[in-house]
Formats: structure tokens, sequence, C-alpha cells
């Protein structure tokens, strides 16, 4: 099976905001991004994400903040800022400890984010 590759992964831009700050400002926009379809798998080293210009950005993406899922899968979502990747993790239910996924179909995922930048 095909890993979700960064053509596969849809960003919206729900709100922009421009906060003013000397010397210059900076934008703070959440964003929705949606991915998967229980066809495509989890990629080695976490979802590709597109480039900044799809958070709204006209330079550059610094840092971007996950706020919410939006759904009742228990996948806890990071962002990869090195790698710039969404990364995947879920509790193992006898052990309790965390690891990421590796090679599993993704069902449709909807998170909600904060993307920063310029």
């Amino acid at each position: 099976m095909a890993g979700i590759a960064v053509g596969d992964v849809t960003i919206t831009v729900v709100k922009n905001r421009l906060i003013r700050a000397s010397p210059g400002a900076i934008l703070r926009n959440t964003v929705k991004i949606q991915f998967g379809d229980g066809a495509l798998t989890y990629p080695a080293l976490g979802v590709p994400l597109p480039t900044y210009p799809k958070f709204g950005m006209k330079r550059e993406l610094e840092y971007l903040v996950l706020l919410d899922s939006g759904s009742a899968v228990t996948i806890l979502w990071r962002y990869d800022f090195a790698n710039k990747k969404l990364r995947a993790w879920v509790d193992d239910a006898v052990t309790g400890v965390s690891a990421e996924l590796t090679g599993v179909t993704v069902a449709a995922q909807t998170l909600y984010a904060e993307a920063v930048g310029w």
C-alpha cells in the first residue's frame, strides 16, 4: 500500500489573524488539516506537510500548534518541527507505553491547528 504523501494532505485556512508587534507583525492562522482515507498507510517518520503558502503564510511557517483532533480516534498527533511532518503516537493498552504508528492504514483525519509565521 502507498504511504500518505504531501499531495494527500489538504490545508484549509479557517481564520486569519495579523498580530501587530514591534518591530513587525506575525500571522496566527487557524487551519484545518485533513488527510487519510483508510487505504493509504502512515509513512515512516510521519505525514509530510505542504509548504508555508498553504497555511496562509507569505514567507515562512515558524511553528504549528495542534489544537484539536476533531475525531474520536485515540491517536495523539504531534508536529515534528525539524522535519515539517505530523507524527502519530498511540498508547499500548497492555503496557501503557506510547509508540509511533508504523505501516498501518490511517482513517480520515481532521486536525485543527494554529499556524504561526509570516
